[in-house]
């Protein structure tokens, strides 16, 4: 079981880095947007969500210690440039990263590191020295240090080549005691860290015991306004959110009212409260919209109820659509993940599911098969013990188009991998009816 899954995750990563690879290279294209801090394509800017949601996944399933890809780095440091440029305005992933990177010490390290060397070669081009990281630290990036990663900025003391970098990370370990209460044992270790070289050594001093000169006033002074501006965005940010919490509270029945929706599209309620429950799920780097009680603490169990109901009614209501019937759609909406975990919702919550569900009813749910992100619903063999003919008949369908056209060169990962995989208990069910297809050649 075990080798089943590193197998598959192995795939799993090597799809979404050939993903990611693809999106930089159309998100790096010239021309660019006229922002000299922000290097993304004026074209192609509207893939940078795309990119985002697929960096999150990839550092989710990746291994903690090994360096991310380039194309990585680059997209991070673009949306970071983008955020800044667009003054703190933000999204989910963005969010998310914040919190995942930092937990990652290779990932958050590698991309500390290329911010520097990306700011140090723009500004090579006019001569300028680059020994201190507060311009890219001030674009509010995924990277971040602590006491917790203080001895790798030690250790960067020690064994970057360049003394700039020395410098650099000199300076950012000095910002973490500093921030820390200016603690002694860490202090100690700075010292230690120095002391063969007088370079450094005097920095340190001066650190420690700062001049005050009119450039350092004015940096203070641009990152105190910087502080301020961003923690009253914050605030506005938090009192707009605390005024919508006492809102859908007191109107929870919204949730669930569609009037003036058109069918299968969700909610601006809907979609916040998704939102929402990424936020509190961020730190594993999945996010499972079927798990409906996280909403109670915030925001009471009527408005978690009412989320649930609207969310078991939305999956019969939208039409998730079918390669075989020519919808070449992969995009995985909002609107699609809360019908997929309304049906994931019934499916662990009804005592009588699926006896409960009518035939068009289970043709509909079966339509969700080929969307799941990892492998196959779990409620699909549920569904084969009472319904064998109808799960076996729109497997088949789903199966033998991607039979018909898959490529040696360019697998498309549909329907078969996940049935490889994961559909074992299917296996004998479809056995007969793969086998008259390769007999007669186009059964279907």
């Amino acid at each position: 079981m075990g080798a089943v899954q590193e197998s598959q995750t192995s795939s799993a990563l090597g799809e979404l880095s050939q993903l990611i690879e693809g999106l930089n290279s159309y998100l790096e294209r010239q021309p660019l947007l006229q922002d000299p801090e922000c290097r993304i394509s004026n074209e192609y800017c509207w893939m940078i969500e795309f990119a985002m949601h697929a960096v999150e996944k990839i550092i989710g399933l990746g291994d903690e210690a090994e360096p991310p890809c380039e194309a990585v780095l680059s997209i991070l440091c673009n949306m970071s440039a983008l955020r800044y440029s667009l003054e703190g305005k933000s999204s989910a992933y963005s969010d998310k990263l914040k919190i995942l990177i930092p937990n990652r010490a290779a990932l958050n390290d590698a991309l500390y590191w290329a911010s520097i060397e990306r700011e140090r070669t723009a500004r090579a081009e006019t001569g300028e020295v680059f020994d201190d990281d507060w311009p890219v630290a001030c674009r509010d990036p995924y990277w971040a240090f602590d006491t917790n990663s203080f001895a790798r900025l030690i250790g960067y003391i020690a064994t970057r080549s360049l003394q700039d970098d020395k410098l650099i990370a000199l300076r950012r370990a000095f910002l973490v005691y500093q921030r820390a209460g200016r603690p002694i044992e860490l202090l100690s270790t700075l010292k230690e860290a120095v002391a063969a070289n007088l370079f450094l050594c005097a920095e340190l001093d001066c650190l420690l015991y700062p001049p005050t000169d009119e450039t350092e006033q004015q940096r203070h002074g641009f990152f105190q306004a910087r502080a301020e501006e961003r923690a009253a965005t914050l605030l506005q940010k938090e009192q707009a959110r605390t005024t919508w919490i006492t809102e859908v509270r007191a109107n929870s029945d919204r949730i669930h009212n569609f009037h003036g929706i058109s069918q299968g599209d969700i909610t601006k309620e809907i979609c916040s409260l998704m939102v929402e429950l990424e936020k509190i799920q961020a730190a594993g780097g999945f996010c499972d919209y079927s798990n409906w009680k996280l909403l109670i603490p915030d925001f009471s169990e009527s408005v978690a109820l009412a989320y649930r109901t609207a969310a078991i009614s939305h999956w019969r209501k939208y039409l998730p659509g079918l390669r075989s019937e020519g919808d070449p759609t992969r995009v995985h909406t909002y609107s699609l993940s809360f019908a997929k975990a309304g049906l994931e919702i019934e499916a662990a919550e009804t005592g009588g599911f699926p006896n409960n569900l009518t035939e068009p009813e289970v043709c509909h749910a079966l339509r969700y098969i080929t969307r799941h992100s990892n492998g196959l619903p779990r409620w699909l063999e549920q569904l084969h013990r009472v319904f064998p003919e109808l799960v076996k008949e729109a497997v088949v369908k789903e199966l033998v188009w991607e039979l018909k056209n898959a490529q040696r060169e360019t697998p498309m990962h549909y329907i078969l991998s996940p049935l490889v995989y994961h559909g074992r208990w299917l296996h004998a069910a479809l056995a007969p009816d793969l086998l008259r297809w390769i007999e007669v050649g186009a059964f279907y």
